[in-house]
């Protein structure tokens, strides 16, 4: 305790770099016991946060319901919402092709992805012994990397993300993933 009463608090590393984007509130969710209370206090406060729209919890015997206003988005484009729907169809048509194991391993390497976990950690986790790992880590991070990229994340925050130490490092490595560097893969997004 200090001397006014509050409790030092150590937050892990990952977890107050994920909270220090929305400050306070980030910290006050992380620190509830249960989804629902979470999803209470992000109720209660949800003006801090940088949503376009209002929300509600409505209790109804048992149920709970999350809701948000219909209110028309700033940023609202048909076309572009057009052609970024089938691109999230095809995204999620990869992912879901790759099988259930490769599935639990990807969602493994997702959650795991800045402490970089070994092959031997993620058949241990999953129970599995690892054939096409290799495959499925560079499918992966490649993905989830050129994903990144593509919302204008620079290279260095993306190889920070993805558990390098430098943007040098990951460069090689997205290469080796993907047959092209993160710089080729940007300037072929902007000339399409």
């Amino acid at each position: 305790m200090t001397s006014r009463g509050h409790r030092n608090t150590v937050v892990p590393k990952r977890a107050s770099i994920r909270a220090a984007v929305h400050g306070i509130f980030g910290y006050a969710l992380m620190s509830c016991a249960t989804v629902r209370d979470g999803i209470e206090v992000g109720t209660r406060f949800f003006d801090l946060t940088f949503a376009f729209s209002r929300a509600a919890l409505e209790y109804a015997g048992d149920e709970v319901r999350f809701c948000l206003d219909d209110r028309p988005m700033p940023t609202a484009s048909p076309e572009a919402a057009a052609v970024l729907l089938r691109e999230c169809a095809e995204l999620l048509q990869r992912r879901q092709n790759h099988g259930e194991l490769g599935a639990r391993v990807r969602e493994v390497l997702l959650r795991r992805a800045a402490e970089g976990p070994t092959q031997d950690q993620v058949a241990a986790e999953l129970g599995e012994e690892g054939t096409s790992y290799r495959a499925i880590v560079a499918e992966t991070l490649g993905t989830m990397a050129g994903e990144l990229l593509d919302a204008g994340l620079p290279v260095e925050r993306v190889a920070h993300r993805l558990g390098y130490a430098d943007a040098s490092s990951f460069s090689v490595a997205f290469q080796r993933w993907t047959g092209r560097t993160p710089g080729g893969r940007g300037r072929e997004r902007r000339s399409v």
